[in-house]
C-alpha cells in the first residue's frame, strides 16, 4: 500500500507543477493580451491624428494656393502690369496649378515641372496616364486644372493668339 500512496503523491505533485506552468502562463497570455491592446489604442488614436493633421495640412495649402493667386491678380499701385511674353506660360511651374501635392510631385519626378514640360510631353503623343502613378483620375484633375489656369490667365492665350494672327498676317 505504500507504493500506491506514493504514486498518487507524486502523481498530484506533477499535477500541480502542470497546473502552476498553466496558470503562468495564461497570466503571460493576459499581459501580452493587455499589451497589444493598449498597442492598439494607441496607434488608432495616432492613425486618427494622423488624418486630421493630413486634414489640416491640406486646408493650409489651399489657402496659400488661394493667397497666391489673388496676389497674383493685383497691380500694386508703382509698377505697370508686365504682359508676358509669347512662351512665358511654358515656364509657369506646375505648383501654380491647384493639383495635390502628391500629384506635383510624380509630375517632378517625370520631370515635368513647368506647363511648358506637360505640354511637350502631351504633344509628343503620349497622354498623362502615361506617367507613372498618373491614372484617369488623376489625369482628368491635371486637365481640369489646366483648364482653370487658362481661364484664370487669359494674358498667356492672349500672348499666344497674338503670335499665331502675326504668323498668319506675313503669309
Amino acid at each position: 500500500m505504500t507504493e500506491t500512496v506514493t504514486e498518487v503523491a507524486s502523481a498530484t505533485e506533477d499535477e500541480v507543477i502542470d497546473l502552476k506552468r498553466k496558470s503562468e502562463l495564461l497570466d503571460s497570455i493576459r499581459r501580452i493580451e493587455a499589451e497589444v491592446s493598449l498597442a492598439e489604442t494607441e496607434w488608432l488614436s495616432r492613425q486618427e491624428a494622423a488624418k486630421d493633421a493630413k486634414k489640416r495640412f491640406d486646408a493650409a495649402v489651399s489657402k496659400l494656393r488661394f493667397a497666391v493667386r489673388e496676389t497674383n491678380q493685383l497691380a500694386l499701385p508703382f509698377t505697370e502690369p508686365e504682359e508676358p511674353g509669347v512662351d512665358a506660360w511654358r515656364e509657369v511651374p506646375i505648383e501654380s496649378l491647384n493639383l495635390s501635392g502628391t500629384i506635383v510631385a510624380i509630375l517632378h519626378e517625370q520631370n515635368l515641372s513647368t506647363l511648358g514640360a506637360v505640354a511637350d510631353f502631351t504633344a509628343s503623343g503620349s497622354t498623362l496616364t502615361n506617367v507613372t502613378g498618373i491614372g484617369p483620375a488623376s489625369a482628368d484633375k491635371i486637365e481640369e486644372a489646366l483648364t482653370e489656369f487658362w481661364a484664370d490667365h487669359p494674358e498667356y492665350a492672349k500672348a499666344e493668339s497674338e503670335v499665331e494672327g502675326d504668323d498668319e498676317g506675313d503669309k
